[in-house]
């Protein structure tokens, strides 16, 4: 009875040893044992060609999610590896920056303008990775392994401007968080958009209202009572905050808005829809267009700034018909914009440092406190 006690021990710690082994290698030998096993490799010690860098949130953050699934789909398509880096909650990213160029990064996707402060110091420091930053633009002299990829705001602004006027609103307003080049396109496609619209339709009292006010919620929420107020009946929104706040005085006096940037779904009666910003396709877009097989930077020796839009796939409009609230304008209408947009018939003007070419919209600045 001993022995045979004995006999299961024995198998029990060959099976131990053996469960152990299988974290690393194991050095040929007769007899393995855990001295002569060796070092577990940690899956984070790996190599990764292509490298997400994520806020605290990691990808329970629904935009760095939806980079990471880009990543991954990319990645298995084209035999590379990937891994994604979480951010500490005081770290700017350097940190992770580092991680992944050590491990291999050829790539290094930075999802948002947060990292517009870092990516110029990141790129000299790592001359053998390029970066892709996402949907900002910093100032000029970037290295050239730098890549910023935007999205045409003044696409955007057209889209929300065309379908306003034809569903039948003749004051439009736009509702921003600063007054910036970034924000002027949004308006100046918004006024180009229901300009078109307005001869189209041979309309003559459209107008377009618009405000800029902090990236606070609740003086988001008054600029926009302040527009409603002004006869606004519908408000192009951009940014999260300012869309939650004009959707709550949206909601308060039975308004609408139109979302820009992402889709939004809280605001299902107050809300026409949103026009996204396909991160998702711009990724993909941009490696496959812009790098080599090898994941190098495909340049002339700078760095690269790329607007994408409609005609790249990565300004859309949600495909669920829950998330399409418009009463009088069919997504047939819509289909039928985008498609002369992707195909050139419809010229949006794209500058800030001059005013749009419009014939029939009058368009003016609300100031807080307005009548």
């Amino acid at each position: 009875m001993k022995k045979l006690i004995l006999i299961i021990v024995s198998l029990a710690a060959a099976v131990s040893v053996s469960g152990c082994s299988l974290a690393g290698e194991v050095t040929e030998t007769s007899n393995p044992t855990v001295e002569t096993a060796a070092e577990p490799v940690r899956i984070d010690e790996k190599d990764y060609e292509l490298a997400l860098i994520t806020d605290s949130k990691g990808i329970e953050d629904e935009a760095d999610l939806k980079i990471w699934k880009s990543i991954i789909a990319y990645g298995d398509s084209n035999s590379k590896t990937y891994k994604y880096y979480q951010t500490e909650d005081n770290s700017d990213g350097s940190a992770e920056i580092e991680q992944a160029a050590d491990h291999g990064a050829r790539i290094i996707v930075l999802p948002d303008p947060s990292y517009r402060d870092i990516v110029k110091n990141a790129g000299e420091k790592y001359p053998h990775v390029s970066f892709i930053l996402l949907d900002d633009q910093p100032e000029k002299g970037l290295p050239e392994n730098v890549m910023c990829v935007k999205f045409k705001e003044e696409q955007a602004g057209y889209i929300a401007g065309y379908l306003s006027v034809v569903e039948g609103y003749k004051c439009v307003g736009f509702l921003a968080d600063a007054d910036n080049d970034r924000n002027t396109r949004y308006l100046y496609g918004l006024v180009q958009g229901a300009d078109d619209a307005t001869q189209k339709l041979r309309l003559h009292d459209v107008t377009v209202k618009y405000m800029f006010t902090g990236g606070d919620e609740k003086r988001a929420e008054s600029a926009a009572n302040e527009l409603y107020k002004n006869g606004v009946e519908v408000i192009f929104a951009c940014n999260d905050n300012i869309v939650k706040g004009s959707g709550k005085a949206a909601k308060d006096r039975k308004k609408k808005i139109i979302c820009g940037e992402k889709i939004y779904s809280d605001f299902s009666e107050e809300m026409l829809t949103s026009i996204e910003f396909n991160t998702t396709k711009a990724i993909e877009y941009s490696i496959k267009n812009y790098f080599s097989d090898d994941l190098d930077l495909e340049n002339d020796g700078t760095s690269m700034v790329k607007a994408l839009g409609v005609e790249n796939g990565c300004i859309d409009i949600p495909k669920d018909d829950e998330l399409w609230n418009f009463k009088k304008t069919d997504r047939g209408t819509c289909e039928e914009l985008f498609e002369k947009i992707k195909n050139g018939e419809v010229e949006i003007f794209d500058r800030t440092d001059e005013l749009p070419p419009i014939a029939a919209v009058v368009y003016e600045e609300i100031k807080s406190g307005s009548d």
